[in-house]
């Protein structure tokens, strides 16, 4: 299992399965999107976003940095497959690597931004 709540909260790579994660708090998911709107609203989804979000990079920036409105405690958000959106949408994918790490450190509570890549990527 990868063990990495001691370390600084940050932009957290695994290069193996979801299940090799270990994780305290509320979990949200992501899987594979392909595009910048399918994964504005799969991490809207995963992380129960409120219903001001405006689907777009700053409100995905802000509401990151808030979480409020989840249960006390640290936040992990699991992106499986990141590679799906690498391929498909180079430039959106960046922008949203550059968000969950910026988020990570600037968040109101522990945030972890977890990106799985697949083992055939």
């Amino acid at each position: 299992m990868s063990d990495w709540y001691e370390a600084p909260p940050r932009l957290i790579w695994v290069p193996d399965s979801v299940e090799s994660v270990s994780t305290r708090g509320f979990v949200g998911r992501v899987d594979a999107p392909t595009s910048k709107a399918m994964l504005l609203s799969d991490i809207a989804a995963a992380l129960e976003f409120p219903g001001w979000f405006g689907h777009n990079w700053d409100a995905l920036s802000d509401c990151l940095r808030d979480l409020s409105w989840l249960p006390d405690g640290p936040v992990t958000l699991l992106w499986t497959e990141p590679e799906a959106l690498r391929s498909a949408d180079p430039a959106a994918y960046e922008v949203a690597v550059d968000i969950l790490d910026d988020s990570a450190t600037r968040a109101t509570r522990p945030f972890y931004p977890v990106l799985i890549k697949s083992s055939t990527a």
